[in-house]
């Protein structure tokens, strides 16, 4: 954390208010990058009371902002979360298709939305079809750093994924959806065994 806390003692907030915003979007995925998404909230949230009546603005700044959105996630604030998700995912269907890691990651975001907003069918279709995009694709050459950010993401999503799975299991929803449940669990981590994410999965279990 010592570059992300040396990040943090330069950004001194500037007096001209557009710097401002800026400012607080940096130090927001500053925070964000540190795990410490309340303090990262705390910063969009500044940032929307302040464009509250700029619409656009506010639009440019924080629509389909994806720290922003998953600060809300946590929060508890799922339908906020899910309005921000869905801009995201438009744009990156938009940008870089359908099938891209990063179109498939958001569309995790939105399943996990769902879930917590108990759209547990729309939730488990969106589950099943990011999971099956994101562990077959591998990052670009020119994404080796992020990887270890990636597979975080990937260990969190999984474990969401398979609490959802315990949920519906023995379930109409488990017929419905055509599948069984441990199975699928069990498939999964299979598929994620002697995987770099096998870490991020502990920590996301903890």
């Amino acid at each position: 954390q010592a570059p992300h806390d040396e990040a943090l003692k330069v950004l001194t907030m500037p007096k001209d208010y557009a710097f401002e915003l800026h400012f607080r979007e940096v130090r927001g995925a500053v925070y964000y990058s540190m795990n410490r998404v309340d303090e990262a909230r705390a910063e969009y949230e500044t940032i929307r009371v302040g464009l509250a009546k700029d619409t656009g603005e506010l639009k440019r700044f924080l629509g389909g902002h994806l720290d922003y959105g998953y600060a809300l996630l946590v929060d508890g604030q799922a339908d906020g979360a899910l309005e921000i998700f869905d801009v995201a995912l438009q744009k990156s269907r938009a940008l870089v298709g359908d099938r891209h890691r990063n179109t498939a990651g958001i569309r995790g975001l939105i399943a996990r939305a769902r879930a917590a907003l108990g759209d547990r069918a729309r939730a488990l279709r969106e589950f099943r079809e990011a999971t099956e995009l994101l562990l077959a694709a591998s990052p670009d050459a020119d994404e080796e750093t992020g990887i270890q950010a990636a597979d975080q993401r990937l260990g969190s999503l999984l474990v969401a994924y398979i609490r959802l799975l315990a949920d519906v299991r023995g379930t109409a929803l488990e017929r419905e959806a055509g599948m069984d449940a441990a199975a699928e669990a069990f498939r999964l981590a299979d598929v994620v065994r002697g995987r770099s994410v096998q870490r991020a999965l502990d920590a996301g279990a903890a």
